[in-house]
């Protein structure tokens, strides 16, 4: 599209250039003022500066394409970094619950200590009323 406007333009100019009775006038910039006839007609470029003008607008467009691809690229980014933060907060949350959960302590009756105090005084007193009774 670029260059098909820069051909058309280029052409258009070529076209007021060569009917243009002083072309000589035109090969520079001419300051026209309000009221004083132009030095000449068609339009006021040079062909330097249309050779200029076409290469800055076929960079503009280049760069108005990478300036979308950086900005795709930035918003896939923010994506990744916002997931990956969610991803870590959350195994934060799931890590500080499982630090919080404590197990429950058993009743008197479930505890091993209270079992084995019971089966060595138990033993004890059988080993005494069987000796005691002989």
């Amino acid at each position: 599209m670029i260059r098909t406007t820069a051909f058309a333009l280029a052409a258009l100019l070529a076209a007021a250039f060569t009917h243009t009775a002083r072309a000589d006038a035109c090969s520079s910039y001419v300051k026209i003022l309000t009221g004083v006839p132009a030095p000449c007609d068609g339009v006021g470029m040079a062909t330097e500066e249309l050779s200029r003008f076409i290469k800055i607008e076929n960079e503009a467009g280049a760069s108005r394409l990478k300036i979308q691809a950086l900005e795709d690229q930035a918003k896939r980014d923010a994506a990744t970094c916002e997931q990956e933060v969610d991803n870590q907060r959350q195994g934060r949350i799931a890590c500080e619950r499982d630090k919080s959960w404590r197990p429950e302590k058993p009743g008197l009756l479930k505890s091993p200590e209270f079992w084995g105090v019971t089966g060595a005084v138990l033993g004890v007193a059988l080993t005494v009323i069987v000796y005691a009774v002989k």
